[in-house]
């Protein structure tokens, strides 16, 4: 248990144990690895020795009572040299645990920690797997790399790909593999895997998985059973990506636009997540998240979030272990009015009646102080009142159109008035200066009855308008607003 709780200082590691003191660890090509390692007695190491090694030859750490690799003691393998170093300051404690800058997959191997001066002497075995990363898209051809440190010619040697240490992938031996007659291949990968049989020779021993599933991901191992030294072995680790497109709707509720995000068959599993226009994270329901029922290893995730102002909203899902993001985005105009209104309706049919319920609502926000909801009945008893101010503007608009057009029809009275008057001063001026004999005064008095009967006659045309025009004018329906839509119920007549 205590190796254990050390080696969880390893970043990007798995330990396994095996064999009661075998641990194996697993890290990332390019990451470090800690090696744990500490004597069942736990004393102190300052003045004691402890030596790893690799594969039982390479030297990789040496330390006698403060002199090391580091600090001067020569002996150290080349491939190590400069990239191991170990924790003085935990010496006193029992751990004599190295670390392994920058992996590579050459440092895969078998891992050995001696006390040669503690008794009894102790000897500790760390499995180190330094794994390739492959990242894939699912449907996609995945290539699988390992080829043996020698290089040497493959073409007739043994090389095995399993996964996960059980599902047999891919078998090699002297041209006989598992595309080619030999039995034994598990069904997953049948009829999808194959190899470059033209760069045996020079010591390619990498795989094709074709049309990739999410299953597929996993450890892939591949091993050289017969060459030296004995049992190479190379670990790959394959992620499958499923980033599907999230689905995005939005429904009207009571608080608001409820924005709603499915996520269907993702692996790995991603995190969900609502953005605004702006960029920010909006606060959400907790995701619910489930094994995805159609896929095997991936999963469905829902969330859900409330918002109350119109903009564009965006949901993304992201991936971090594939280093993968994908968004559906969609806009939503919030009618705040509708949205936060209490389900009644209430219906103006005058000024009157609308001033009455404006002066109820004011009287209502004063005896109720509601933080928003007052907030909200202020907005839109605001609006009402610049509705009403607009009516009385109409109705004013509507009272001067009749009185002007009541004007323009009185002008031809005045004019007939004035020219009878013009006529009749006319007619007083000539009897004064002139003498009129019979004939010419009996002319003359036909002249005048024939214009005061027109007279009489354009006065009764004039009244008959004039009352006909008014009636049109009092009691048609019509108002400013629906003159300026272009609907008239009624019919006016023009003065000529």
């Amino acid at each position: 248990m205590a190796l254990l709780l050390r080696a969880c200082l390893c970043l990007f590691a798995v330990l396994v144990f095996v064999d009661g003191s075998a641990v194996r660890v697993v890290v990332q090509e390019g990451s470090d690895a800690i090696l744990p390692c500490s004597p069942s007695n736990k004393e102190d190491l300052t003045y004691k020795v402890f030596d790893w090694k690799k594969d039982g030859q390479k030297e990789v750490f040496f330390y006698d009572s403060g002199i090391h690799y580091n600090n001067g003691r020569s002996g150290q393998d080349e491939q190590f040299r400069g990239r191991v170093s170990f924790f003085p300051d935990q010496l006193t404690s029992g751990n004599a645990s190295i670390t392994i800058r920058n992996t590579k997959t050459n440092d895969s191997g078998e891992y050995s920690c001696v006390f040669p001066r503690l008794h009894p002497g102790q000897r500790y075995t760390v499995q180190l797997v330094v794994a390739v990363r492959v990242v894939v898209q699912e449907g996609s051809d995945a290539i699988l790399p390992c080829s043996p440190s020698t290089k040497e010619d493959l073409t007739y040697k043994v090389f095995e790909w399993k996964k996960d240490g059980q599902k047999e992938v891919f078998y090699f031996d002297s041209g006989f593999h598992s595309s080619y007659s030999r039995p034994g291949q598990d069904e997953q990968f049948r009829g999808r895997v194959s190899f470059f049989p033209d760069q045996l020779t020079s010591g390619n021993a990498s795989i094709i998985i074709r049309n990739t599933k999410t299953v597929d991901s996993g450890e892939y191992s591949c091993v050289f059973p017969s060459l030296r030294p004995a049992g190479q072995r190379y670990t790959v680790q394959l992620v499958v990506g499923a980033s599907p497109v999230p689905i995005v709707t939005h429904d009207k509720t009571d608080d608001g636009i409820l924005l709603r995000c499915v996520v269907r068959g993702a692996s790995p599993k991603p995190e969900v997540v609502w953005k605004d226009g702006s960029g920010n994270i909006l606060p959400a329901e907790e995701p619910q998240v489930s094994s995805s029922a159609d896929k095997e290893g991936s999963y469905d995730i829902i969330l859900e979030a409330t918002v109350t102002e119109t903009d564009d909203y965006r949901c993304v899902s992201i991936q971090q272990e594939i280093h993968h993001q994908i968004y559906s985005e969609t806009h939503v105009t919030v009618d705040k009015d509708k949205v936060f209104e209490s389900g009644s309706g209430v219906s103006i049919s005058g000024i009157i009646v609308g001033l009455l319920l404006v002066a109820v609502l004011v009287a209502l926000l004063v005896a109720t102080k509601f933080g928003s909801i007052k907030l909200c009945w202020n907005r839109e008893l605001e609006e009402m009142k610049q509705e009403l101010l607009r009516e009385c503007e109409l109705e004013m608009e509507q009272k001067l159109l009749r009185e002007r057009k009541l004007e323009d029809r009185q002008e031809p009275r005045k004019e007939c008035e004035l020219e009878e008057m013009k006529q009749k001063i006319w007619r007083e001026g000539k009897m004064k200066t002139m003498n009129l004999d019979p004939w010419r005064e009996r002319k003359l008095e036909e002249k005048r009855r024939e214009i005061r009967k027109e007279c009489k006659e354009e006065e009764m045309k004039q009244k008959i308008w004039r009352e006909d025009g008014l009636l049109q004018l009092l009691d048609s329906p019509e108002t400013p607003a629906e003159k300026q839509n272009g609907y008239s119920t009624g019919n006016s007549k023009e003065a000529v």
